[in-house]
């Protein structure tokens, strides 16, 4: 297809509006809104996304933000489309692809997703306490492993409340907890031998048959 029109974000009136450069006084930030609003709406369920560096659109950090006058003002933007991807999946592992060059960040994110997957096939089809249990015993270890003990401690009694009657509200409640304490991790906080044998596990989550 034809590519798009380079476009900036622009700091006006205490908001970022979206502008094409070679027309820096053409603002479209509400074709772009409208344009982003449709295409997530279209995603349905996700595992993980994967952005563009720097991109007005698509990056998640360090995206350039200029003045009106057309000046650089800033490089700490988050893309229009990434900031309605994150707000309507606020725990979806994402990474922009530059970040994908380096290893440990590759494969962190690769886990992460796949942990979503396990969790998305098991626990969030059929919401039974067994299948949460089974869920818990075989990715739990894995926050541990990137030194986030107190979102652990915080799950293992979230694990006593486990019962049919409140399984909706504690899946949910589980989910957030062990997303975003691994969401926060830095990848290097995960040695080597240890993240190789989690993308091992995570790949071989043994899921129950419904048939």
């Amino acid at each position: 297809g034809v590519p798009r029109p380079a476009i900036q974000l622009i700091a006006s009136g205490g908001q970022l509006r979206a502008r094409t450069r070679n027309f820096p006084h053409s603002d479209i930030t509400d074709q772009m809104q409208k344009f982003t609003a449709a295409k997530v709406a279209e995603c349905g369920r996700l595992d993980g996304f994967i952005f563009k560096r720097k991109s007005p659109s698509c990056g998640l950090g360090k995206v350039p933000i200029f003045t009106e006058s057309g000046e650089l003002k800033n490089q700490t933007g988050v893309g229009l489309f990434a900031q309605a991807v994150m707000h309507s999946y606020p725990l979806l592992p994402c990474v922009e692809e530059h970040g994908l060059q380096v290893r440990s960040i590759r494969d962190f994110y690769y886990i992460r997703t796949r942990l979503l997957r396990n969790w998305h096939d098991s626990v969030g089809v059929n919401s039974r306490p067994c299948e949460l249990r089974r869920f818990h015993r075989w990715h739990f270890p894995l926050l541990n492993c990137c030194r986030q003990y107190r979102p652990a401690m915080k799950l293992q009694r979230l694990m006593g409340q486990c019962r049919q009657k409140n399984m909706r509200h504690v899946a949910g409640v589980y989910l957030k907890l062990l997303m975003t304490a691994l969401n926060q991790c830095h990848p290097q906080n995960v040695a080597r031998d240890k993240m190789r044998y989690w993308i091992r596990r995570t790949d071989q989550y043994p899921f129950i048959s419904n048939g």
